[in-house]
């Protein structure tokens, strides 16, 4: 063999490898995730937990707004936000963000 066919040889094995490796990386991601969401456990995958960071400041303004809201025209005593008042409500956010993508996908596997 000469010099430049074991260099394309070589070449074609490392291209081989390096796609198989490709292969077995999507395969291995995409087993955890499918795991992940047998066990109800969506948030705990790469998509899960983008999804919560990304939402996660939108709730907390908006749960943030209502309580002041509540506060200054509600004339009836409102229980909730006496609780939420002791919370972050970036950490109130993403507790619910977390909680309602597990229990659709609990959901989902019910009925599927």
């Amino acid at each position: 063999m000469t010099e430049p066919e074991l260099v394309l040889s070589i070449t074609a094995e490392q291209l081989a490898l390096e796609r198989e490796m490709g292969t077995l990386g999507i395969e291995r991601y995409r087993a955890g995730v499918a795991r992940c969401a047998e066990k109800g456990k969506v948030s705990l995958t790469s998509p899960g937990r983008r999804i919560i960071s990304e939402s996660t400041l939108k709730l907390s303004e908006a749960l943030r707004d209502w309580m002041d809201k509540t506060r200054t025209e509600s004339s009836i005593r409102v229980e909730s936000l006496e609780v939420l008042d002791e919370l972050q409500p970036e950490t109130v956010a993403a507790m619910t963000i977390q909680h309602m993508l597990d229990g659709a996908t609990r959901a989902l596997r019910k009925t599927t």
